[in-house]
Formats: structure tokens, C-alpha cells, sequence
């Protein structure tokens, strides 16, 4: 797998976890893109589209991070979405799973590993849905 042909997107509104994540992904050869609300997002995702793999936080002020998710589900559909929160209500986050609004979930404090296998998985899904 190309990984430096997949862009992911990270929204979150906590910089030092931004950076953190971002050089993390970066030194697993992934193409790394930031924002720090869900309305740069968006922007982002318009200026660069197409993005593989979109990971948000949850809780962030102004658009929540399912309502970001929600809009990228509506305008790019094929992008994998993944959420991020410290406050997960698992049987409402496996629902989002199940009814396909998001890819998968993690509590924060992260797992970096468990994330980069995630994100694996989902570029995996995203190549078999592009390629259709």
C-alpha cells in the first residue's frame, strides 16, 4: 500500500495533540494534514480534497466533531471517518459504527498504535470503494 498517496485529515482543537499526531503519522510515511476546528475542516477538505481518512475529536467549540463528520459524510461520502473523545458513550458510538456514519472510535487518551492500525483498515476500505 501507497501511503504517501493517502492524505489524512486531523481535527482537533488541542495543538499539542495535533503536532503530536501529525509527526507521528508523518513518520509513518502518511500524508498529514490539521485543523483546528471542524469549519477549517472543511476547508480543508475542499482545498484538498480527495482526503482518505478524516480523524475528529469530538468536543471541540463551534461544530462538533460529529457534525463535521456528518458534512464530509454528505459531500464525500467514500472518506473514512473516525472519531476521537474522552467522553464515549459506546453503545451510541457503536450505533454511528453500525448505521456507517463513522468508521471506528477511540477514547482519548489515544493509542497511537491502535490508531495507525485503524487508519490501515480504513484506507484498505477507502482503496476497495474508490477502485469501484
Amino acid at each position: 500500500m501507497d501511503m504517501a498517496k493517502h492524505k489524512i485529515l486531523v481535527v482537533d482543537d488541542e495543538l499539542e495533540f495535533l503536532e503530536l499526531i501529525k509527526e507521528f503519522l508523518e513518520g509513518e510515511g502518511y500524508d498529514v494534514l490539521t485543523a483546528e476546528s471542524g469549519e477549517q475542516g472543511i476547508e480543508k477538505l475542499k482545498m484538498y480534497s480527495p482526503i482518505s481518512v478524516i480523524i475528529s475529536d469530538q468536543k471541540m467549540g463551534g461544530m462538533s466533531g460529529l457534525e463535521f463528520l456528518e458534512f464530509v459524510k454528505s459531500n464525500d461520502p467514500k472518506t473514512i471517518r473516525m472519531l476521537l473523545s474522552g467522553d464515549i458513550d459506546k453503545d451510541k458510538m457503536n450505533k454511528l459504527v453500525g448505521d456507517g456514519d463513522i468508521f471506528c472510535y477511540a477514547s482519548k487518551p489515544i493509542d497511537l498504535m491502535a490508531v495507525l492500525d485503524n487508519i490501515a483498515s480504513g484506507i484498505e476500505r477507502y482503496d476497495k470503494e474508490v477502485c469501484r
